[in-house]
């Protein structure tokens, strides 16, 4: 869950600034794994194979 938290202007854009550059990085890169890393490191991610279900939980 997200939570909203106040903080200083400066570092609010700064944290912006890193944000965007690693996702346009791992968007143009196509790691797929790097784009979920920097969008939500507690993401799960569930994948169904032929050999059966894979989970992947947090950044990997």
């Amino acid at each position: 869950m997200f939570e909203s938290r106040w903080m200083p202007p400066a570092l609010s854009e700064t944290l912006a600034a890193v944000t965007q550059t690693a996702s346009s990085a791992a968007a143009v890169s196509g790691d797929f794994d790097a784009l979920l890393r920097v969008l939500d490191p507690e993401v799960k991610l569930t994948v169904d194979t032929s050999g059966g279900v894979v989970v992947t939980l947090g950044a990997t």
